[in-house]
This record gives C-alpha cells, sequence and structure tokens, in this order.
C-alpha cells in the first residue's frame, strides 16, 4: 500500500508546463521556461511543504451479515466488502460480537491509500476535520510565479490540515494541479512556511523584496531603510532608476 498523497506530485505536474505549449480559451499558449525577476518560484514553496503531507489512507470498509449459506443461519456470521457484498471477506463467525472483533482488525490491517477528496470527505463525516479559512494568492495579487488555492481544516487533535493545488496556466477558475493535503501545528505555520520562500533582488544599490504573501514590492536602500512600495515590477524599476538619478543630481 503507497500513500498516494505526495507534494512531489504536484512538482511534477508544474515543471511538466515550464516551456510547455498549451491551449489557453482555444489559442496556443507557451509558457515560459523560467520565473520572472520579481516573483517567487512556486516550486521553492512546494519543496517547503515536502515532509508534511497527510497519509491519506483509509482503513478498508467490512460490515458484519448473517451469513447466506449456513446449516444454522442464526449463529453464523460473515465479514463482507461494504462495496462489494458479493465479496466475503471472512465467514464462519458463530456470534456476531466474534464478527465484528475480527472485521475491526482486518479494517486496521487491510487499510488503502485514497485521493484527497475521499480522505477529506471521510474525515469530516466522522468529525474529525472542521472546515476553516480558504483563500486564493490570486485575491491579493500574490507575487509567485503560479498562483494557489487552500482550504484549510482544523483537526480534532488541534492541527490544521490544508488542501493546496497549484494554478497551471490561463483562467485562475480552472487549470490545477491535483490537490495536496497538508497538516502543520497551526495555520500560522502553514503561512510561516510560504513566507520562508520570500526572496529579494538587488539593482542599483537597493534591494528589492517580494513575498507571495504580498502584492507589494518593498524597497530598501543599502542601509536596510525602506525606500518605498511598489506594486509591480515596472514601477520599481521606474522608481529606483529615479532614486539613483536623484543621488548623481545632488553628487554634481
Amino acid at each position: 500500500m503507497t500513500n498516494t498523497n505526495s507534494v512531489q506530485n504536484l512538482i511534477n505536474e508544474v515543471m511538466a508546463t515550464r516551456g510547455a505549449t498549451v491551449s489557453v480559451f482555444g489559442q496556443p499558449h507557451k509558457i515560459d521556461e523560467s520565473v520572472d525577476k520579481g516573483y517567487v518560484d512556486i516550486i521553492e514553496i512546494l519543496e517547503g511543504f515536502q515532509g508534511h503531507e497527510v497519509e491519506t489512507v483509509l482503513p478498508a470498509q467490512y460490515e458484519v451479515v448473517m451469513a447466506t449459506y449456513s446449516d444454522d443461519p442464526e449463529h453464523n456470521y460473515d465479514i463482507i466488502d461494504s462495496n462489494d457484498n458479493s465479496i466475503v471477506i471472512e465467514t464462519g463467525f458463530d456470534t456476531e460480537e466474534e464478527a465484528e472483533e475480527r472485521m475491526y482488525e482486518l479494517q486496521e490491517y487491510n487499510t488503502a491509500a485514497v485521493s484527497v477528496e475521499d480522505y477529506l470527505e471521510y474525515m469530516e463525516e466522522l468529525g474529525a476535520l472542521e472546515e476553516e479559512s480558504a483563500d486564493n494568492s490570486y485575491n491579493w495579487s500574490g507575487n509567485v510565479s503560479n498562483h494557489f488555492n487552500f482550504q484549510t481544516y482544523e483537526h480534532e487533535d488541534g492541527s490544521v490540515y490544508v488542501e493546496f493545488k497549484v494554478h497551471l496556466y490561463g483562467d485562475v477558475r480552472g487549470n490545477y494541479t491535483d490537490s495536496v493535503l497538508l497538516k502543520f501545528d497551526d495555520e500560522h505555520a502553514f503561512l510561516e512556511a510560504i513566507s520562508e520562500c520570500d526572496s529579494s533582488e538587488d539593482y542599483k544599490g537597493y534591494t528589492i523584496h517580494f513575498s507571495a504573501l504580498n502584492e507589494g514590492y518593498e524597497i530598501l536602500d543599502a542601509e536596510g531603510w525602506t525606500e518605498g512600495e511598489k506594486y509591480s515590477w515596472e514601477d520599481v524599476i521606474e522608481y529606483i532608476d529615479g532614486l539613483v538619478s536623484e543621488e548623481t543630481t545632488e553628487e554634481v
């Protein structure tokens, strides 16, 4: 049994689009092979998530029924597959209690890997997970190569589960990777994992800081003092060029 919930799967999906030609609104569109300046690479964020994957496996779904074929049907029970009652897992139990005890053992032993969606549905039905916040980096224009969507859940043990998927291309309402389910101590730890990938670029003696969690570009001088904030890379470059021009004029 292999857990299919893997961050690496999302990394592979994103990398498969880099440099590829895809259809956007029915027209061919070639995706850049590299990430433009001023954007955090979603691959770095995903790599930081590795090790946080939830093991999305569930116990087998069995049930106990009175045996159909038995010399003494009132005192003979079978364990069958809940999804296909024609499949008998074990048979010949004298009491229902004996059959149920064995059924629970078999369910835990015969676990199966399931999709994130099936796992979440099962856990919510059990009452082990409760939906919390949801958002998309597109909503705040995060400076990230690929926008991402997430839904958080509070687990009964106090931890936070995060369903996370990455937008690949085209309309942000569609064209996403499969979901991956992550586990963190709390929502702050999840956001902190993203902010650890904040990046910066140096330009003409100034440092430009940017984040997937923020739409702005913070401009710092050589001493680390904030010189301002702009909301597009072009505006940042124009602003710094202006600062450098003023400095040059003052020196003359």
